[in-house]
């Protein structure tokens, strides 16, 4: 403004946004509130890989549904880490009070805990897939998320 000429650059960096603080709701009825999400590299046995790290997300199931549903706190999360699979991990479950099992869960009961994922240090997306089972009849769908590394 001064008549000089002169140029500067300067960078903005956006967050995107995900689904930290969000319900998430099948058409069952089922839903997934995302609590909290955070890092570690682990401790004692259960360090992350070199060059990894642990995505612990923090979950609430609610079974909304009128029928009884199964959670499978192995099988029932897939999930993905910048577009490659990656599966649930033992040792970053070691590095929580309190990991999803398999149980059954009754109409209008909820399930709180943690569900874990080893992922590259570096890493930018990861979308978590869950799978409740319910009953015979039930659709199946699936309930997804997606969180960030800001």
């Amino acid at each position: 403004t001064d008549g000089s000429e002169k140029q500067a650059t300067f960078a903005v960096k956006a967050s995107k946004k995900d689904d930290r603080g969000k319900t998430l709701t099948n058409s069952d009825g089922v839903s997934l509130p995302v609590l909290s999400v955070k890092e570690t590299r682990g401790s004692g046995y259960s360090k992350a890989d070199s060059g990894n790290t642990f995505v612990l997300v923090e979950l609430q199931i609610e079974n909304n549904s009128s029928s009884e549903i199964s959670v499978n706190g192995t099988f029932g999360f897939d999930a993905y880490c910048d577009d490659y699979s990656v599966d649930y991990s033992f040792n970053a479950s070691m590095n929580t009070k309190n990991e999803i099992s398999t149980t059954d869960l009754q109409p209008g009961r909820k399930l709180k805990g943690w569900k874990g994922f080893e992922v590259p240090q570096n890493w930018k997306e990861l979308v978590v897939k869950f799978t409740p089972d319910v009953s015979f009849w039930g659709s199946g769908e699936k309930i997804e998320f997606v969180i960030y590394n800001n």
